[in-house]
């Protein structure tokens, strides 16, 4: 009869007052029930995904362009493999020559032709004659040579100035003894040239100044040709000289 006194005098009227793991234990179910909703969202997404890019394939294996594409991108993937396996040397420079030059040097025979052609180089013989008094050696040797030197920075390289003042030469009638003369002072410029003020004196020079970016490694123009002035100056001066030596010696009278 107390037993029973005492259950019915409990504050929850003989009910238990839940604890705090029972209190959280709807939370937590909540919870995981959220992350298996989320883990079932990525699943169905992966298929979807993968649905989609096997739809695709099949559209593009229906495709005969893709299809050829597909089958060309493989065969010459293979014959990359099989030619760097059977010429490793070869397969490694050959990427890194510089194709890109090759229409920036045909393009000087062109614009020459393009002179020539309206008449430029006759005026510039005309000039080169009167300059020289009347094509004599030594000022043909000077005048070569030092306009080879600055056309190799202006003319685009020193094949332009090369091909330039060859036909400059050609066309202002000059003697044997003179032409020889200017040939071996435009062989000098044109070899002097190529290092001179601006890196695009010489293929040589933008094939360096390609180099030096790959290798993250730069040079500004003003510096380039701050360095060069002083050996440019000499060099030209000295081979200019000993052409004209040699010429006296050569044709003495």
């Amino acid at each position: 009869m107390r037993r029973t006194i005492l259950m019915d005098g409990h504050p929850g009227g003989g009910h238990d007052v839940p604890n705090d793991k029972e209190k959280s234990a709807p939370t937590q179910k909540v919870d995981s029930g959220r992350l298996g909703y989320t883990s079932t969202e990525q699943k169905q997404s992966g298929r979807l995904s993968k649905d989609h890019e096997a739809s695709k394939d099949h559209e593009d294996s229906k495709d005969p362009r893709a299809r050829f594409h597909n089958r060309l991108a493989q065969t010459s993937r293979l014959a990359r493999i099989l030619l760097k396996a059977r010429f490793p040397t070869l397969m490694t420079a050959l990427p890194r020559l510089p194709f890109t030059l090759i229409p920036f040097a045909f393009s000087q025979f062109i614009l020459i032709e393009g002179l020539e052609h309206q008449g430029w180089i006759t005026i510039f013989a005309r000039w080169l004659n009167s300059a020289s008094n009347g094509g004599q050696m030594h000022p043909t040797i000077w005048l070569v040579g030092v306009l080879g030197v600055i056309l190799c920075n202006l003319a685009g390289t020193n094949i332009g100035a090369t091909i330039l003042l060859t036909k400059v030469m050609r066309a202002a009638g000059l003697s044997d003894a003179t032409s020889r003369a200017g040939a071996i002072s435009l062989a000098v410029a044109s070899n002097v040239g190529a290092v001179s003020f601006t890196f695009s004196a010489s293929l040589a020079g933008l094939l360096w100044k390609t180099i030096l970016e790959q290798k993250e490694t730069f040079m500004d123009q003003r510096t380039f040709a701050k360095w060069n002035s002083i050996p440019i100056f000499v060099m030209t001066t000295v081979g200019l000289a000993v052409v004209s030596i040699e010429m006296a010696i050569l044709y003495r009278k």
